[in-house]
């Protein structure tokens, strides 16, 4: 939903101004991210056969997968 703020300068006669705030949007469908995320890496866990996603700078585990299935859009550690 737009917010529209109309103000008036002057006598009675004075016109109007429109500024128009615009909310956040979707981008146009299929224009998401284009390469891999930033500060991230994934492996597989030989234990289990799941992903494991990490923190590349910390080093951090930051979440395992539910299923066999790699994440998207996550660099894969060698």
């Amino acid at each position: 939903m737009n917010t529209v703020r109309a103000a008036q300068e002057g006598g009675p006669h004075a016109v109007a101004t429109k500024e128009v705030i615009s909310m956040a949007k979707n981008g146009p469908k299929g224009g998401g991210r284009i390469g891999a995320v930033k500060n991230r890496t994934q492996f597989e866990n030989p234990a289990t056969g799941t992903y494991t996603k990490r923190n590349a700078t910390t080093g951090q585990f930051m979440n395992n997968k539910a299923d066999s299935n790699p994440f998207k859009g996550i660099r894969r550690e060698k």
